[in-house]
């Protein structure tokens, strides 16, 4: 936890950064929602509120700004995404569910309103069971479930419209 605050500071270091080129409303918003980050302490019973906003704060600066061109702030992000990444995945390794019941909730963490029984259906079902027999990882398999379920959502937006 202390090195996600510290890697947070270094980030608020780099937005307050006058040599990196950010326009001044989104330098003043992006340096409010980190300071409020960092003001609540970042701690095990608000890590996932937390890392959520810090994730999305990171991905925001990765489409306003030019990384490219800021190489030590484009390094702190790319280390942040790496260390959310690792505490998700052993959030994920920690609990007593089984894969599927894993898969389930991070998918329902991600925001896709699912049953357990959706994953192991019609075209979600040999991704679930390719990720249960260890062939995806959790990522992958959420990559190609939720691909799976927004085209299904489309598809049956439309044929309610044409109906």
């Amino acid at each position: 936890m202390r090195y996600l605050a510290s890697l947070s500071r270094e980030l608020q270091n780099h937005i307050m950064d006058e040599n990196i080129s950010i326009l001044p409303q989104l330098r003043e918003r992006y340096a409010q929602r980190l300071s409020v980050v960092l003001e609540n302490s970042i701690s095990a019973k608000t890590l996932e509120m937390q890392s959520t906003e810090i994730s999305n704060l990171c991905n925001d600066i990765g489409i306003t700004v030019n990384v490219e061109r800021y190489y030590t702030l484009d390094q702190c992000i790319q280390r942040i995404h790496t260390l959310l990444e690792k505490l998700s995945q052993n959030s994920l390794d920690s609990s007593s569910d089984d894969d599927s019941d894993i898969l389930f909730q991070f998918m329902r963490n991600r925001g896709f309103a699912i049953s357990k029984q959706e994953l192991h259906k019609g075209n979600s079902s040999p991704i679930s069971a390719a990720y249960e027999q260890g062939y995806l990882s959790i990522s992958e398999a959420f990559d190609a479930l939720s691909a799976i379920f927004s085209t299904t959502n489309n598809l049956e937006a439309q044929s309610l419209r044409y109906s």
